[in-house]
């Protein structure tokens, strides 16, 4: 087990209302666009390139795992991003970089864990909204990593009991359509 605390990470961009435009080439990834273990995808505010270039903007890039700072409920959500083009983050929520001793697939589930989650909650605090701060996300929170190799098999297991309950949820959708249908055939509505 490795302790590594060089993360290529960063913090969101403040963007302010004024600099926001329709069918700006630069999109801004919100607290919102951040779910536990999954992004949300939702319609997102866009900048001109120009804003993007005088404000310094740093780039997300797909395969970064984006955490929201702010507590939600007693959660603290992240997920991996896997879309290609120009985004940004907004203000609170961080991203981290993919390197030589992380997986970030692995490092979200480990992020997840329930002692993971209790630490991080434990690190943060505000009066009204509750956040962790960026110095106790990156500088205080203490995580161990196995070897990259060993990440990556921890991953691929992991990946593939996603695959077979996305695959689950669908069959037990189907069959409840089916159920459905079967009701409203023995029961036919009285419009008919």
């Amino acid at each position: 087990m490795g302790y590594y605390k060089d993360l290529v990470h960063g913090d969101g961009d403040w963007i302010l209302s004024k600099d926001i435009i329709d069918n700006g080439e630069v999109q801004i990834i919100q607290l919102g666009n951040i779910g536990l273990g999954q992004y949300i995808n939702k319609l997102l505010k866009t900048i001109s390139m120009e804003t993007f270039k005088n404000l310094k903007c740093k780039s997300i890039e797909k395969g970064d795992l984006l955490i929201n700072r702010m507590v939600d409920g007693n959660l603290i959500n992240c997920c991996i991003f896997n879309l290609n083009g120009n985004y940004i983050t907004s203000v609170d929520v961080c991203w981290i970089r993919q390197n030589k001793h992380i997986n970030n697939f692995f490092f979200m589930n480990l992020l997840l864990t329930d002692f993971s989650q209790k630490q991080l909650l434990s690190l943060s605090g505000g009066s009204g909204r509750v956040r962790i701060s960026k110095k106790n996300l990156f500088d205080t929170f203490e995580f161990l990593l196995p070897s990259l190799s060993e990440q990556q098999k921890i991953a691929d297991c992991l990946s593939s009991i996603d695959e077979l309950i996305t695959s689950s949820t669908k069959k037990v959708e189907l069959l409840k359509e089916h159920k459905k249908g079967l009701m409203q055939q023995l029961f036919p509505s009285s419009e008919e």
